[in-house]
């Protein structure tokens, strides 16, 4: 219990603090390619319960599927901003928010 709640505490201040920083990270997305700004994707997690995993989109929409994760930041389907934003792991922040749901 002392866990959730200082990864709860933790989480909320995190996302107060990185406020700023989603929403120029969002413009850039939108201005970059079109397309939603979040990539989401079902994931299983402990005791086999599924959850949504929400990252910035880093690739332009219509990827195959083959060819989504685990790219190098060389690879054509990569944008620009997905570049920048895979280098600082910026893509990552938006689990934030999977955190706080638990």
């Amino acid at each position: 219990m002392i866990k959730r709640v200082f990864d709860l505490f933790f989480s909320i201040i995190l996302l107060i603090v990185l406020a700023p920083l989603f929403v120029v990270v969002g413009i850039l997305i939108k201005l970059d390619s079109p397309g939603p700004v979040f990539f989401k994707q079902k994931r299983v997690g402990k005791d086999n319960k599924t959850f949504m995993v929400y990252k910035f989109r880093s690739m332009g929409v219509g990827t195959p599927d083959g060819a989504k994760e685990d790219l190098g930041e060389e690879s054509s389907y990569v944008t620009r901003i997905g570049r920048i934003i895979r280098r600082f792991t910026i893509d990552e922040l938006p689990n934030l928010f999977s955190v706080v749901r638990g």
